[in-house]
């Protein structure tokens, strides 16, 4: 196992779980003073130790700065001046690989399973580990995109294997799958430590720089490519943004992209479009159901739609005969397409131009630097990003050779390397960056290269020719997106599973995959008709449960409401009662007057006094007849004037 990759992995697992950057680095740094012995600390072995084991250039101050965590937990104490190492406690900060090796033969073993099932070449060691190096490989060539690969005919399936597994492991096992991208991640994020240091990735640091966009990376903004990677690069432009950056594309590389747009038009929309010979912004529009027309609007309107991303056009009005800071573009072009010649990849005219226009592009960003050169990223003003690992690399090394001092900020970096650099103060960010990448790289490199759809096609066309099939089933295998991962999956992407007859085969997985689509399809019907059926009746019971409290509620309303009533009644009784009372007493007390005038009158008798008896005698009757009626009056006021609300 390769050392500097399990220190990378432990390492930056660290530094996801410490809050304090400096405490990730010091396991590494008791390492060095375990493993050499030293008996006596000194910055600068300390530095050039790191450099040589895991190839990281730091600073003495940033060694100071690390081993000061030493001094705080008692590993390091400070004698006669000179700082001595205490061994015995020294060893518990050293870096713990059996997590590592854990996880590691985790994975060896899985992958071997899943090749037992899928029937897949015996499994080995080598094949594994060179499979996982590819993987973790930031600057691997075959991160371009739309490439012409020229595969031979010993190449096998292994690497569809490979990434089917990683597939499949994103959704059967996260936590196994993680470990993977935490790989990959651990890798790029040691790459960052070259251009970045602990002093210079502050926010404010930011700002003066303007970002550049290559083609392909726009195209995958706009969301012609995987929808992993499309939503990969739109989190990163968002935090580019965020801390300050302006991003912009060269206006070669607007023309560009708008050319690709406009010949993809005419692709798109015709009826001989060909999966074999269609671009990635083809295929978009293809699959979209787009008119010419539409194509047409959605290029008129693409400025806009750059604008709504963030990103603006920068004018750069190239003369190619200023000497101006001007770079050797013959060199660039010719270093290029030397390293695309190394990796078996065909120049064609079309990828002649792509390499015409990138060179282009590197030539501006010297331009706009005007001869300014740094070693940090931050302060570098221009800079350009690309999805190429092949032109990142010959940036490197044309960059290398033209200064005379090493370790000085290329035209152009990988856009994944720039992430890992924006994403050193937090790595987790870089974690869910990098587990999109991953799964991206997945589903293209599960689909088939231009080759292997070139003989699809040929195929086709010799059986149409032949009357072997019609002409709406060789349209619908030369142009649908379906035929595609159906000779993926019949293939492997081994060209010995190739033959004359393989269409038939596609056209069977097809119909393959339409059928488990459909029984999928009736399955989820079934679950959610059974799911229906299961919430009506859930439904009807709280249906019912909600009738019944309404009932109960209704009742219980009705009941406070009468029993309010008969308070209210209660009350306007008592009150006319009271008042009725009083006027009966009244009434006692002129029946008592009567009878007292009564027995004064008659000892005298008068007609006065008659009348006067006669009055009385009236009084008291018409009390007594009307005391009834009084009372009922008095309810009635006493009602009016007595609101029930008060009972």
């Amino acid at each position: 196992m390769n050392n500097k990759i399990t220190d990378a992995y432990i390492l930056y697992k660290l530094k996801c779980s410490s809050d304090n950057s400096l405490e990730a680095y010091f396991p590494f740094f008791a390492n060095i003073i375990l493993d050499k012995k030293i008996e006596l600390i000194d910055e600068n072995r300390i530095a050039e130790e790191f450099l040589n084991r895991y190839s990281i250039n730091v600073s003495t101050s940033f060694v100071r700065q690390v081993l000061g965590i030493g001094v705080e937990n008692k590993s390091i104490v400070k004698k006669a001046g000179k700082y001595v190492p205490d061994k015995v406690l020294l060893k518990d900060f050293k870096t713990d690989e059996s997590e590592f090796e854990k996880n590691w033969k985790y994975l060896k073993n899985e992958y071997k399973q899943y090749c037992k099932n899928n029937q897949s070449e015996e499994y080995n060691d080598d094949e594994f580990e060179r499979a996982i190096f590819l993987l973790i490989d930031s600057y691997n060539i075959k991160n371009v995109i739309d490439s012409d690969w020229i595969i031979n005919d010993n190449s096998d399936s292994k690497q569809y294997h490979w990434y089917s597994f990683l597939k499949q492991l994103a959704n059967s096992n996260e936590k196994l799958f993680d470990f993977v991208v935490y790989l990959s991640a651990s890798n790029a994020y040691k790459e960052a430590l070259f251009f970045a240091t602990e002093d210079s990735i502050k926010d404010d640091k930011w700002k003066s720089l303007n970002v550049y966009l290559d083609s392909p990376m726009v195209f995958a903004l706009l969301g012609m490519d995987s929808e992993e990677r499309t939503n990969s690069y739109l989190q990163l432009v968002k935090d580019m943004q965020c801390k300050g950056c302006k991003v912009c594309i060269l206006d070669n590389n607007y023309e560009e992209v708008k050319g690709i747009i406009v010949r993809a038009s005419g692709w798109a929309t015709s009826t001989a479009f060909d999966i074999s010979k269609a671009n990635k912004v083809a295929k978009y529009f293809h699959d979209s159901g787009m008119s010419k027309a539409d194509i047409n609007e959605y290029c008129e309107e693409l400025e806009s739609k750059l604008n709504e991303l963030g990103i603006s056009i920068k004018t750069t009005k190239y003369d190619p005969y200023s000497n101006s800071f001007q770079e050797d573009e013959n060199q660039l072009n010719e270093m290029v397409k030397q390293k695309y010649s190394q990796d078996n990849m065909v120049i064609s005219l079309e990828k002649q131009q792509s390499i015409d226009c990138d060179v282009k592009s590197i030539v501006m960003i010297y331009r706009e630097r005007s001869g300014k050169v740094s070693t940090l990223i931050q302060e570098c003003y221009h800079i350009m990003l690309t999805l190429n690992g092949a032109l990142a690399n010959v940036c490197k090394e044309y960059e290398r050779k033209k200064s005379l001092n090493a370790g000085h900020i290329p035209a152009c970096i990988s856009a994944d390397l720039f992430g890992a650099i924006i994403w050193l103060n937090s790595p987790i960010t870089n974690v869910e960056y990098q587990k999109k990448k991953i799964l991206a790289d997945c589903f293209s490199a599960l689909k088939p290269n231009k080759l292997l759809l070139s003989k699809y096609v040929e195929s086709l066309e010799s059986a149409h020719k032949s009357g072997e099939i019609d002409e709406k089933r060789y349209l619908f295998l030369r142009s649908h997106s379906v035929a595609v991962d159906a000779l993926m999956n019949v293939t492997k992407g081994d060209y010995a599973r190739f033959d004359d007859r393989t269409y038939l085969e596609v056209y069977e997985e097809i119909q393959a995959i339409a059928n488990s689509k459909l029984q999928e399809e009736k399955n989820k019907h079934e679950e959610t008709k059974s799911e229906l059926e299961k919430t009506k009746e859930e439904n009807k019971n709280i249906s019912d449960s909600l009738d019944f409290v309404s009932r109960e509620f209704k009742n219980y309303k009705e009941e406070q409401e009468e029993n309010r009533r008969l308070r209210y009644e209660k009350k306007c009784n008592r009150i006319a009662t009271f008042i009725t009372c009083l006027i009966c007493f009244m009434e006692l007390v002129l029946f008592g007057v009567f009878e007292f005038i009564k027995v004064r009158i008659t000892s005298s008798f008068s007609w006065q006094n008659l009348l006067i008896i006669i009055g009385l005698l009236i009084i008291v009757e018409l009390i007594t007849v009307f005391k009834g009626y009084i009372k009922n009056k008095i309810l009635k006021i006493c009602k009016k004037i007595i609101k029930i609300d008060e009972c």
